[in-house]
């Protein structure tokens, strides 16, 4: 299997965009001349689900840890890469302030990086290069959520289930695949701004994600696990040369890509306190250099 750079960075960019800013899922608030909700024992997984997402948006402090992989390849050979950490976030009177830590690892190398943000800076140490960029709190939200964060229509579930272990609630459900297919074509195309890096999304086809969430006895959630997978049709970028990039996507011909995302919270909804790092003085400044996602 042979990857061309530039081929490999779009598609990593794909792949992280479909779990970072839309395979996770917040549901759409049913209308005001909706029903009012059955009963806990009687919530469809759709209720549930809008539920919780409603929460996720209220409340001000979180604790959680993250795992991210995602194996892309062909019949002949792939590529692993993982990423997993912890997040801490709260915000006071519209502010917010976080603290990430996180290791990525991608064929067999690993990187440890830590991420603190206040106050419109964002500092970066990434295997002890330190750098601080002013940032907006927006795109920080925007590009380091943790919640699940696009909006889907109860008509696009393929299946769903709801059963109780050991007094949780567990929810699971079969979303349409083409609902994301749809999302990360028009996310990249507004990311990027580019016509090239768009139509280069509209390559991936995704199929349906199977996606798990874990409830507590007060409705809170416990934790959210998205799975995953994509092929992808160079063809779709046939009679558009700039897109094509003269051929240096053709090798992505028949690879598929599969990719898991797991979040565990921690005492959900309680305060959470954050020591940002000692030495902030220390951090370069690189506005202008590059931004949050740039950094990652």
């Amino acid at each position: 299997m042979k990857l061309a750079g530039k081929a490999g960075s779009l598609v990593a960019a794909v792949c992280l965009t479909a779990l970072l800013s839309g395979c996770g899922v917040r549901a759409v608030t049913p209308p005001p001349s909706s029903p009012p909700p059955a009963e806990p024992q009687q919530k469809t997984a759709y209720q549930w689900v809008t539920e919780v997402r409603e929460k996720e948006n209220r409340v001000q402090d979180l604790d959680a840890e993250y795992t991210i992989k995602m194996e892309m390849g062909d019949d002949s050979s792939s590529i692993a890469f993982g990423m997993n950490g912890n997040i801490r976030a709260k915000a006071r009177e519209g502010q917010p302030e976080m603290l990430m830590d996180m290791t990525i690892s991608i064929l067999g190398q690993k990187q440890s990086m830590s991420l603190y943000y206040l106050d419109g800076q964002c500092y970066m140490d990434s295997n002890g290069m330190k750098f601080r960029t002013a940032t907006p709190a927006q795109e920080v939200k925007s590009q380091f959520s943790t919640g699940l964060q696009s909006s889907f229509q109860e008509n696009e579930i393929r299946s769903s289930e709801v059963r109780t272990e050991d007094g949780e609630t567990v929810v699971s459900m079969v979303l349409d695949g083409k609902a994301f297919t749809d999302l990360v074509q028009q996310t990249m195309g507004n990311m990027m701004g580019g016509e090239t890096e768009m139509n280069v999304s509209e390559m991936i086809l995704f199929s349906d994600a199977e996606m798990e969430l874990r409830v507590d006895a007060e409705g809170n959630p416990l934790s959210e696990k998205v799975a995953l997978e994509a092929r992808f049709d160079p063809d779709r970028l046939k009679g558009n040369e700039e897109a094509a990039g003269n051929g240096i996507f053709e090798n992505l011909d028949g690879m598929t890509i599969r990719v898991t995302k797991e979040m565990s919270f921690r005492s959900f909804g309680q305060p959470v306190s954050i020591i940002p790092p000692a030495d902030l003085d220390a951090y370069v400044d690189a506005t202008g250099m590059t931004g949050v996602g740039g950094a990652l």
